[in-house]
């Protein structure tokens, strides 16, 4: 059955499994061979990972491969690690995306510090963002103020409001077209923030959403219907160039036609 008939987009794939622990280990076998693709094409891999707590059990069965020898060995230096979207907070506050990654991810596996790139420590948001702007030029060999890098792997989440990233409805972060990061405003009360745009998220060869829990229902529909949602919350505004992956639990899902394979 095509995604037409079903009433999915046809740009990308939908992956389900009842359990997120379930969903975790195959999108981190996409999210491997991804990495692998990359290190055998290009002899370096640009990764972008997000935060929050839903991608826990992704990072774990990452580890878990890497300490079972599955490809590629998440240690490789040529593993550039990178954050969709980043909390200005410590680097030790529990709410840094960063920190959530180190602690089930970069850490179990052996990441050389020198391979880890998170948000800049000091200034406000609008520096760091340019800082990580410079740095990520730096690392992809692009120009600062270019064409966006090319990332061959960016993980994202989806709120129940159909934002990703920190790119919330109806914040002018959705509406940056030329800078990669720009400072962003999260929940009220919530520390501020720098995000991806869209533009950068959209260059990017492969991107993976990682979706649970049936608070995601109606986000998560919304993301993967063929008909246009109006307004289209920010998740739905991500089209990457290359490869959309879809991984979702049955809560989340429920009600969607399951898709297999990768487009």
């Amino acid at each position: 059955m095509s995604a037409r008939d079903t009433g999915l987009r046809d740009d990308l794939a939908l992956l389900v499994a009842a359990r997120l622990e379930e969903v975790a280990i195959i999108a981190a076998r996409v999210a491997a061979d991804a990495i692998a693709e990359a290190l055998a094409a290009r002899d370096r891999a640009l990764v972008a990972l997000s935060g929050g707590t839903s991608p826990a059990p992704l990072f774990d069965a990452l580890a878990r491969r890497h300490r079972a020898g599955l490809a590629p060995p998440l240690d490789d230096p040529r593993i550039a690690w990178f954050w969709a979207d980043e909390r200005v907070v410590a680097p030790d506050d529990p709410r840094s995306n960063a920190r959530l990654a180190r602690e089930h991810l970069l850490a179990a596996v052996g990441a050389p510090v020198a391979a880890v790139h998170p948000l800049p420590p000091s200034g406000d948001p609008d520096a760091r963002a340019r800082s990580w702007e410079r740095e990520l030029a730096r690392v992809a060999g692009a120009d600062p103020g270019g064409a966006p890098p090319v990332f061959d792997l960016v993980h994202l989440g989806l709120g129940a409001d159909g934002h990703t990233a920190s790119l919330f409805p109806g914040d002018a972060a959705v509406d940056e077209t030329a800078r990669w990061f720009v400072p962003a405003r999260g929940p009220a009360g919530g520390p501020a923030r720098v995000t991806m745009t869209l533009p950068l998220l959209c260059a990017a060869r492969e991107v993976l959403f990682f979706v649970g829990g049936a608070d995601k229902r109606d986000a998560l529909a919304a993301l993967v219907a063929r008909a246009m949602p109006e307004p289209a919350p920010p998740a739905r505004l991500v089209r990457p160039a290359g490869r959309l992956i879809v991984a979702a639990d049955g809560a989340a899902a429920a009600g969607l036609p399951r898709g297999e394979g990768r487009p």
